[in-house]
């Protein structure tokens, strides 16, 4: 194998998955290594490729013996057997064509025949890509595999996994998985193809009639481009035919990898010391000298995108000085001694424990003495001898950078992986990449790096946000005008943060749930025909999060079911014994399963198809939780699961879901928009499921998706990546005038700033997808806790009488409508939405800053109208007594149509 490197992991333990992917740099095909000090060959590959077209195929049909025609086998033995290649040797054999790299784009296929299951033992065989070979007889590289037991039956499993260092694959490693209809002595087509947007990788598996086909998104934090293509095997002797590949070259990108596994002394391989004495010992770059030890490869210019990599083992601290080491980034060299740069480093000292450290500074001449010189920091688990991977990703045009730092030592969820925003008014751009230590002697074992080749300019600021209208507002909403018949006093209620209250009405009575004056979760109930309410006080408190709104319903037997005041703590639940008398609502500590109800959010009552009474709730936190679903039986007065597992999994983020809806057609619909952390930036990639009855679930073509969805076990809508614009919330599935799914949601576009868009889907697995908006501005979605929304989507998007779609949007507090065109999905008209009478719209209390917030109910000819007012949302913290204002009236009003 050649020295032609991309970028290895070299990471202890797998990162968490991303959906962004494969196609980010391709390597020079064929070019062989920078030379070394003292003719040593380097680990490291640098430069540019011709754009072009590279194919290759071989269908085996020769004598048996040794493979030749240009495969090299670095791990196995391999040879051809009745006209088809096939290994033995160790576990994890890879068999490459030499000199053919992958580009930015490939198509891959191969067969095999499924041989006669060996007992308990799946045998599995396939495509490996993006082989990269350590020199040391294992490689890292994706593999599209195939394989079957006895236990699988007439059914064949596949899989595509990331197999580090030839050490096989761990649950972690796995990307995406499936099964199709296939017999022992099945012919099987396996085919990987890299998606057009970069993002992830195409699978179909094919035998006669069933086939799999998959887009999976491949991972970020640790992702392979360039290197090798060819075939794998695991154990066996399964026979692989018909090998075929076509991939592209691409000027757009570089890549540089350096491993210092060469002889001790100087650095050499074109690095450029530019501050401290640096030296390699043992396969590591160590540093020493003046306190800002930096160097970079020389000839190596930072693009509009990058991604950085190192790794680095936390020494014996020292007992109060902290040593840091880190990689530096959009270095510029003024000639002088110095330099200006951002450094990711991290540190640790006997004061820190059991605690690593960890900046990201801008550093001014070689100095971080600057009162703003840090731009974000924080701890990681990490004791001394814990071998840390750092990993720096430019986001969104250099304007913000994603950086991880993870380890095996590191205990799980407690990994850094966090969204910067760099400075607008002192970017830096362009400029090198390199090594930084400040004190201290640790050792980095490589350098990585890949970059495009589009000249890194800084942006221009967007500005704030402006969402005001493009579009005529001369088309007529439907629906008379509404007047207050009548306003019934409930109370007071609290007023401090905005929470939701529900309203609940029946052809008979009508319920209220809400917080009273001290913030008590409170049940009210009146006979529509009586203005007296009947109270129940219930024994859950509300802090100050906006999370913790309230919703109820009647089962079939008119017990009332209410729950509430819930942000990932225990299931706060409560049911009345005699229907219609909210005195006798009694908590209820359990309802299914206590393991599963320790960290509530998001309660949701639904009903079946068969009119059954459903609960959802979400179990976990904000980047980390599972989404359950129970059904409960009026006869037993009992719950139990719908599913036995959950419906939606983070495993390891968290799955915020759009649904279950049952739309028209008579399927449950459901969207999903995923979130790595509790920072709102780090959702990513909408994604969609629907179901005839709940259970079982399936794509937009119809394609079967087993339980539970995950982020690689749902169909992607738009491969949007962390902070990319999407966020939990503004998301929408809504139905046109078709009875077709529309799904709404907003992203950033080319230049950063908010949009709009509606994504539809083609029949065939795919999804339209259509900016409605032009928009100019940005709101940089950051942070945690409850945000304020400047624009949002509070409604999904609806079938007009004359065909057409209407499209709601909420822009600083105006609720308007686009009006589009669903053959062309062109906007016609953007028009205000029609507003409640202003006696419930008119704040009356004259405390600053406070709003007013409804819950709304309609029934017959009705709408019932609760009215409040309260103080906007403050990311779930507490406020100063005297910026909280006093409790607020709570009236329903009863709407009619004159």
């Amino acid at each position: 194998m050649p020295a032609n490197r991309s970028v290895p992991s070299r990471r202890p333990r797998t990162g968490p998955v991303r959906a962004l992917a494969v196609a980010v740099a391709a390597l020079l095909a064929g070019g062989g290594p920078a030379a070394a000090a003292g003719g040593a060959s380097a680990d490291a590959a640098t430069g540019t490729a011709a754009a072009g077209t590279v194919s290759f195929s071989d269908d085996f049909q020769r004598t048996n013996g040794p493979v030749g025609n240009g495969w090299v086998a670095p791990r196995g033995t391999w040879s051809i057997a009745a006209g088809a290649a096939q290994a033995t040797g160790p576990a994890e054999r890879v068999l490459v064509r030499d000199s053919l790299f992958l580009g930015p784009s490939y198509d891959i296929a191969t067969s095999l025949v499924l041989p006669a299951p060996a007992g308990s033992t799946r045998l599995w065989a396939g495509i490996a890509f993006q082989v990269i070979d350590h020199a040391d007889g294992t490689q890292t590289f994706y593999t599209l595999r195939a394989g079957q037991s006895q236990a699988d039956g007439a059914r064949a499993r596949w899989q595509l996994v990331r197999i580090d260092h030839s050490a096989g694959a761990t649950d972690t490693d796995l990307l995406g998985e499936g099964d199709l209809a296939a017999a022992p002595g099945s012919a099987l087509g396996l085919r990987v193809t890299a998606t057009a947007d970069g993002r992830g990788a195409a699978v179909r598996i094919t035998t006669g009639a069933a086939e799999a086909d998959r887009t999976v998104p491949l991972r970020l934090a640790d992702r392979l481009s360039g290197g090798n293509v060819g075939l794998y095997s695991q154990a066996g002797t399964v026979g692989l035919r018909d090998f075929t590949v076509t991939a592209t070259t691409s000027p757009g990108y570089r890549s540089f990898h350096d491993g210092f596994d060469r002889a001790d002394g100087a650095v050499g391989n074109g690095w450029r010391v530019a501050r401290g004495t640096w030296r390699l010992a043992g396969g590591a770059a160590v540093p020493s000298g003046t306190a800002d030890r930096l160097m970079y490869p020389s000839g190596l210019t930072l693009g509009a995108t990058f991604l950085l990599k190192t790794s680095l083992t936390l020494p014996k601290p020292a007992l109060t000085y902290r040593p840091w080491t880190g990689v530096a980034f959009n270095i510029v060299d003024h000639g002088d001694g110095t330099q200006t740069y951002y450094v990711l480093r991290i540190g640790q000292s006997q004061a820190d424990g059991g605690q690593a450290q960890w900046q990201l500074v801008r550093m001014t001449r070689s100095s971080a003495g600057a009162s703003d010189a840090l731009l974000a920091g924080g701890g990681v688990a990490a004791p001394p001898g814990t071998t840390l991977s750092v990993s720096v990703d430019a986001k969104n045009r250099g304007t913000g950078v994603h950086i991880a730092i993870d380890g095996a030592g590191v205990p799980a969820g407690q990994a850094v992986d966090r969204y910067v925003g760099l400075r607008w008014r002192d970017l830096l751009t362009g400029g090198g990449t390199g090594v930084y230590s400040q004190g201290g002697s640790v050792s980095l074992p490589f350098f990585a790096a890949q970059t495009s080749n589009e000249p890194a300019v800084v942006p221009a600021e967007p500005g704030p946000l402006d969402c005001s209208p493009r579009a005529p507002a001369d088309y007529p909403l439907p629906g008379a005008s509404r007047t207050v018949s009548q306003v019934i006093d409930v109370g007071t209620t609290w007023a401090g943060h905005p929470v939701d209250q529900a309203v609940l009405t029946t052809d008979t009575d009508q319920y209220l749930a809400y917080y009273d004056a001290e913030r008590r979760m409170t049940v009210a109930k009146r006979s529509l025909d009586s203005t007296t309410w009947t109270r129940r006080t219930l024994d859950s408190t509300l802090g100050w999060d906006s999370h913790n709104g309230i919703t109820m319903a009647l089962d079939s037997t008119g017990n009332l079911h209410v729950a509430g005041n819930m942000h990932a703590v225990p299931l706060v639940y409560f049911r009345t014994s005699v229907p219609g008398d909210v005195s006798t609502l009694t908590r209820i500590p359990t309802m299914v399963d206590s393991s599963v109800e320790g960290s509530v959010t998001y309660p949701r009552f639904l009903r079946h198809t068969n009119g059954d009474l459903l609960f959802s709730y979400r179990n976990g936190v904000s980047g980390d939780g599972a989404n359950y679903y129970n059904r409960y039986d009026p006869v037993s007065r009992t719950w139990s699961s719908l599913l036995g597992r959950p419906l939606v999994d983070g495993a390891g983020r968290n799955g915020y879901p759009e649904g279950p809806l049952r739309g028209p057609d008579g399927y449950w619909h459901l969207a999903l928009v995923w979130r790595d952390t509790p920072d709102a930036g780090s959702s990513s990639m909408p994604s969609y499921a629907r179901s005839r009855d709940l259970v079982s679930w399936e794509d937009s073509a119809g394609r079967p998706l087993a339980l539970p969805l995950t982020y690689l076990r749902s169909e992607v809508i738009d491969p949007v990546p962390t902070y990319g614009g999407v966020v939990n919330g503004n998301v929408r599935l809504g139905f046109d005038a078709a009875d077709r799914v529309v799904v709404t949601y907003t992203k950033y576009d080319a230049d950063l700033g908010n949009q709009l868009y509606a994504a539809q889907p083609d029949g065939a697995g795919g999804w339209r997808i259509t900016r409605l908006t032009s928009w100019t501005g940005r709101w940089e979605i950051l942070g945690s806790g409850t945000l304020a929304f400047p624009v949002s989507l509070q409604s999904a998007a609806s079938g007009l009488p004359d065909g057409r779609l209407r499209v709601p949007y909420t822009c600083r507090g105006v609720k308007r409508s686009l009006i589009v065109d669903p053959s062309s999905m062109s906007v016609v008209a953007d028009v205000p939405d029609p507003v409640l009478p202003s006696e419930i719209t008119q704040v009356r209390s004259t405390f600053p800053g406070i709003g007013v917030r409804t819950a709304t109910s309609v029934a017959g000819d009705r709408t019932y109208v609760l009215r409040w007012e309260s103080m906007p949302s403050n990311q779930d913290q507490p406020r100063p007594a005297d910026q909280t204002p006093p409790a607020q009236p709570l009236q329903l009003y009863v709407l009619t149509t004159p």
